[in-house]
């Protein structure tokens, strides 16, 4: 088929055709959209979880995330500046503020 990498339909040589009216089809589309997947990964990750696909609201996580990344920044800084010391102090509250983010993404994905 065109457009598909030689490894895809090598592994995958069945061509599944659906109909749809437009309703349908726009509605697909839409949930497509949102997830950011191509539509055959979409409807492969479909199957595979069995209709389980929900969308996730990740902004906060993403937030979160930068300021995680933010803060490991400025340690890499002092740390750069005062001969590789750093404070258990400061070490503790980034790992600890990472474990908080890792943690609500992983109860987020449930």
């Amino acid at each position: 088929m065109p457009g598909q990498r030689g490894s895809e339909t090598r592994l995958r040589n069945h061509i599944v055709l659906v109909r749809m009216h437009d309703k349908e089809l726009d509605h697909l589309d839409q949930l497509i959209g949102n997830s950011g997947w191509s539509r055959a990964h979409f409807i492969r990750m479909l199957v595979k979880l069995g209709g389980k696909i929900r969308e996730l609201d990740t902004g906060p996580l993403v937030a979160e995330l930068g300021k995680v990344g933010s803060n490991l920044n400025q340690l890499a800084r002092h740390a750069n500046r005062h001969d590789g010391t750093l404070l258990r102090r400061d070490i503790e509250q980034a790992l600890e503020q990472l474990d908080r983010v890792l943690r609500e993404a992983l109860e987020v994905m449930r």
